[in-house]
């Protein structure tokens, strides 16, 4: 490895189910790849309402049927800060993305409900064009379902799943999908995403993949509807 690590951020509203979904399956395909070492991973929250708590058990039950490590992790809310540490800034779903451009152009708040910046502000908050939703990695410009809401873990994983092994195919996945031929410029010396997890997991990646939908497969068939739902109540 030369240089620093690959440093990535994954954000949602709470912090405590996709983006420590996608967290902790990024890590778990980093580190099977023997890669580890070559990227910084974490996640972190557009709002403060779920400050300081730990992954959903909805999400750590659903990461335990796939053969996913889940460590621990404390909400926390994102900062203009992080723009500066981080490579690439992956937000859910569209709200998440206003939250993610209203906190770096320096805005503050609870977040429960951030209102657009105009284009010209939006831009300016992202210069370095770091800010990208997690399904554009696999060419698919829709968002990834609460499952805090919705209750359903299951389709969660295998959105989360999909889009990163996308990213990770690079090159390779375009001739199965031409949905998956999607680019991100690359950033402070760094070359664009794709090509860093194609170079590094390639390799590793139809394996990888095989084997997390082979356990999504046989967890389904084995429990007939996966994990129970969760959701049920409405955010503040």
């Amino acid at each position: 490895m030369s240089g620093r690590p690959t440093r990535i951020l994954f954000v949602c509203h709470g912090n405590i189910c996709r983006s420590t979904m996608a967290e902790f399956v990024m890590k778990h395909l980093v580190r099977e790849a023997g890669r580890e070492g070559e990227f910084e991973i974490d996640s972190a929250a557009t709002s403060t309402e779920e400050l300081g708590n730990d992954v959903h058990p909805g999400t750590r039950r659903k990461l335990e049927q796939a053969g996913v490590p889940c460590g621990h992790h404390a909400s926390r809310q994102m900062s203009a800060a992080d723009y500066d540490r981080f490579d690439h800034i992956v937000g859910m779903d569209s709200e998440n993305i206003v939250g993610i451009e209203c906190l770096l152009s320096g805005m503050r708040g609870a977040g429960y409900s951030w209102r657009p910046l105009p284009a010209a502000e939006a831009a300016a908050a992202d210069p370095e064009h770091k800010v990208t939703k997690l399904l554009s990695w696999a060419g698919v410009e829709r968002d990834v379902a609460d499952p805090w809401y919705t209750g359903d873990f299951d389709a969660t994983y295998r959105a989360l799943a999909h889009a990163l092994l996308a990213r990770a195919r690079g090159r390779d996945a375009a001739r199965h999908c031409r949905r998956y031929a999607v680019g991100v410029q690359g950033v402070r010396g760094h070359p664009p995403l794709d090509q860093q997890l194609a170079h590094r997991l390639q390799p590793h990646a139809h394996q990888l993949l095989g084997r997390l939908l082979r356990r999504e497969r046989r967890v389904r068939r084995d429990d007939g509807v996966g994990v129970a739902r969760d959701g049920g109540r409405a955010r503040a």
